[in-house]
């Protein structure tokens, strides 16, 4: 058994008064309560703490020295407790979300913004990466949760649902391309094609559009990031196949967009977690605020 917060408490405040009696009032406890928990505490400790006499009490040498340490451990319990009671009512804490890179440059800060106009004490940190990378942040314990693009059933993660986001084509605005009015899947097989890694989701979309029309497509060029891609696409040596909310990241006059009809081809976003992990109040909040907004709307 160890000495506890009563345990203290009851000390401290005995030793002001130098009485048993005044002491139980303020504690508001029974004088043969509070004695008891001293003689505990006396017991822990193994040695006395208090001298008694007909007047009341008076500290031991080892209970003076005992005094400033029994102060120190209330304050420090006293500030714990308040950080805690502050967690949980959503005044205080940090919460930390991994995203794709499409989703952290600009809906995911619109959200973060709100969030924080609402709860200024809270520290929200935003890291971003590919599928993969995302994934690991969570399951780690990295990152309190993740808004993805989940390439298969991952059976480690719970993940809902939260948004749509089309696949477009980009090209140079002299591209043959940039003019028609229906592009199809098959309409991009004729030309140089810019891919995405492997590494990438969007890559995997992509080539499943590709192969629903049976077709193969070997890229000119890999890349591994969005923003090297609209850099080649600029300079009008292929053109490529991104989703609708990377056109905040492709930032080129040269460009235009096209939507791919034959079929329409999208992402489905997610928002991921440990399936067995609560996650903390201010975790929980923004989760749900992410989960309100569409993420479609914002782009």
């Amino acid at each position: 058994m160890s000495f506890s917060y009563r345990h203290l408490t009851s000390f401290v405040t005995v030793a002001r008064f130098g009485t048993i009696t005044r002491a139980a009032e303020v504690l508001n406890v029974s004088q043969p309560a509070l004695t008891q928990t001293i003689r505990a505490l006396e017991d822990l400790v193994e040695i006395p703490l208090f001298d008694r006499n007909a007047k009341g009490v008076s500290l031991t040498r080892a209970g003076a020295e005992f005094i400033p340490i029994a102060r120190r451990l209330i304050s420090e319990m006293d500030d714990a407790l308040g950080d805690l009671r502050g967690f949980a009512q959503i005044r205080r804490g940090r919460v930390a979300v991994a995203g794709l890179p499409s989703l952290t440059c600009r809906f995911l800060p619109s959200v973060v913004a709100r969030f924080s106009r609402s709860y200024p004490n809270l520290h929200t940190i935003i890291y971003d990466g590919l599928t993969s990378s995302v994934e690991e942040k969570v399951l780690r314990g990295e990152c309190d949760f993740g808004l993805t693009c989940p390439l298969g059933e991952h059976g480690k993660l719970y993940k809902e649902h939260v948004g749509d986001d089309d696949l477009e084509l980009i090209c140079h605005k002299q591209h043959p391309l940039a003019t028609v009015e229906r592009v199809t899947w098959r309409m991009i097989c004729d030309y140089k094609f810019i891919g995405l890694s492997h590494q990438s989701s969007t890559r995997t979309f992509v080539d499943r559009a590709f192969a629903s029309v049976g077709r193969v497509v070997d890229p000119s060029y890999e890349v591994g990031h969005i923003t090297t891609v609209g850099g080649i696409v600029a300079e009008g040596l292929g053109v490529t196949v991104v989703p609708r909310m990377t056109r905040v990241l492709i930032n080129q006059p040269n460009i235009i967009f096209r939507r791919i009809e034959e079929p329409v081809v999208g992402r489905q976003i997610y928002l991921i977690r440990q399936p067995d992990r609560s996650l903390s109040p201010a975790a929980q909040l923004l989760w749900d605020m992410i989960r309100e907004e569409s993420v479609t709307t914002v782009v």
